[in-house]
């Protein structure tokens, strides 16, 4: 189970970065980018931040570029408004969660309709 400061400080990494994406950065090729989840690893040198793109994966390797090119911005900016004894290191994930939900709704929905159309039967 994860810790209370470890879900602290992701919540507040999740925040800032969405606000720094939102509100600062004029990459283009992170328009439409938002943050799903942030998850550091217990010393906080390292945090894994997970990505979604509105309109799916298609730009998906445009989008890890741009992160790539503007990590050290990033980086400076969340050290100056998240206080943590070392500025971790960024990692960008697209986050296929969403995917996959769609994918099983969709796969139970047909598991559903074929299992109405079989008591209509009987």
């Amino acid at each position: 189970m994860e810790s209370k400061r470890l879900q602290r400080v992701s919540e507040a990494y999740q925040h800032e970065l969405s606000q720094i994406l939102h509100l600062d950065v004029r990459n283009p090729s992170l328009a439409g980018v938002y943050i799903t989840n942030v998850v550091f690893t217990p010393d906080l040198r390292l945090a894994k931040i997970y990505f979604n793109i509105s309109g799916g994966r298609v730009r998906e390797e445009e989008v890890l570029e741009g992160f790539a090119r503007s990590k050290s911005y990033f980086r400076r900016e969340l050290a100056q408004r998240v206080q943590l004894k070392y500025a971790p290191d960024l990692k960008f994930y697209f986050d296929e969660s969403l995917e996959i939900k769609e994918r099983m709704d969709e796969l139970f929905k047909e598991i559903e309709d074929k299992r109405g159309g079989q008591s209509k039967e009987d």
